[in-house]
């Protein structure tokens, strides 16, 4: 009888920890007993481990609070987070996942318009990034080699602006020009336009878009971020 009890036990601890994700084990006496005329008899006692319960929050959960303070440059009010998007994703490959916010349109399909990083523990708005006059713009691309590109369409006129990560910051670098066959390009966001050649325009072209490769963001309702 006790060797049983003791098989018993040791069957439910077993099918018990299978059934939960590994965590920190505690400590947990267990004492099997027999009684026999009313009398209580102390058979075995047992130290196991059962798990513990401890939340484990990671980096990306301090997004949650970029999603309920509604920023103004977020969201008008609460009535549009359901048309509203958001992506993760590693941009400069520093092991921190980016936070995309964006929308979707009958031009652009889902875009994204904002985007937050995480900087020594706390959520930082990438502020240089800026995307306006959505009816005008090809949908903003991030780039396999980490280079993050706006394009804008002006009556055919091709404006290309280009963004990286500087020390855990998404800053301005540059912008071509295709102007019907004119090449430019800008060294500030608000700066002089300078001619170049179209040999000097396809060379910078491919030093921030690399093979051209294009990643995918993975998508997902705003609402449902947390879920």
């Amino acid at each position: 009888m006790k060797k049983f009890c003791v098989a018993l036990l040791c069957m439910f601890f077993a099918g018990f920890c299978a059934c939960r994700p590994a965590e920190q084990p505690k400590e947990t006496t267990v004492t099997i007993t027999q009684k026999t005329n009313n009398n209580e008899t102390i058979i075995e006692t047992i130290i196991a481990t059962t798990p513990t319960t401890k939340a484990k929050i990671g980096e990306n959960d301090l997004y949650i609070n970029v999603i309920d303070t509604y920023p103004d440059h977020l969201v008008d009010d609460y009535s549009h987070m359901g048309n509203r998007y958001f992506a993760l994703y590693d941009v400069d490959g520093n092991g921190t996942k980016e936070l995309f916010l964006g929308a979707e349109n009958e031009w652009l399909g889902k875009y994204f318009d904002v985007i937050y990083t995480i900087r020594n523990g706390n959520t930082v708005w990438q502020e240089q990034f800026t995307v306006s006059g959505y009816q005008a713009y090809i949908s903003p691309s991030v780039f396999k080699n980490g280079t993050i590109r706006t394009v804008h369409n002006n009556d055919g006129a091709l404006s290309n602006n280009y963004y990286r990560f500087e020390n855990g910051e998404l800053k301005f670098q540059t912008r071509l020009l295709n102007d019907l066959g004119e090449y430019f390009r800008f060294f500030a966001y608000q700066g002089t336009r300078t001619p170049i050649t179209k040999a000097e325009y396809d060379r910078v072209q491919k030093e921030f878009e690399g093979d051209g490769q294009v990643i995918e963001l993975d998508w997902k309702p705003l609402a449902e971020y947390g879920r």
